[in-house]
C-alpha cells in the first residue's frame, strides 16, 4: 500500500514523476487499484495503464486513468492509506515535487 507518513528522509519517501508520466521509486510504480473514488493505491510493476499521473498547478497528483487525484483521506493524520478522489484542489490534495 501506499501510505502518507511523516517525513524521516529515507528513499522510501522519494518517489519520481517520470517523463511518462509514471510515478515511480524502488523500481515499482504508484498506481490505484481501481478507477473509483475511493480506490486504494499501491505500488506495482511498471506499465500498467492506470499509472500515469500529472502534477498540476494546484499541488495534485491527477491520475490520468482515473479522471481523479491523488488523496490523502486522512489529512492532516499520517499513516493512512491513500486512495483517489475527486479533484477539489484540498489541502489533503497538495503535494510537494521538486
Amino acid at each position: 500500500t501506499v501510505q502518507s507518513w511523516s517525513c524521516n528522509g529515507t528513499g522510501a519517501q522519494r518517489l519520481t514523476l517520470n517523463a511518462n508520466g509514471t510515478l515511480s521509486g524502488a523500481g515499482v510504480c504508484v498506481a490505484p487499484t481501481g478507477a473509483g473514488a475511493g480506490s486504494p493505491i499501491q505500488v506495482r510493476t511498471c506499465g500498467g495503464a492506470n499509472q500515469t499521473w500529472q502534477f498540476r498547478s494546484d499541488k495534485s497528483l491527477f491520475n490520468v486513468g482515473s479522471g481523479l487525484c491523488l488523496n490523502d483521506p486522512g489529512y492532516p493524520g499520517t499513516n493512512r492509506q491513500l486512495t483517489l478522489a475527486a479533484c477539489t484542489g484540498a489541502a489533503s490534495q497538495q503535494w510537494t515535487y521538486s
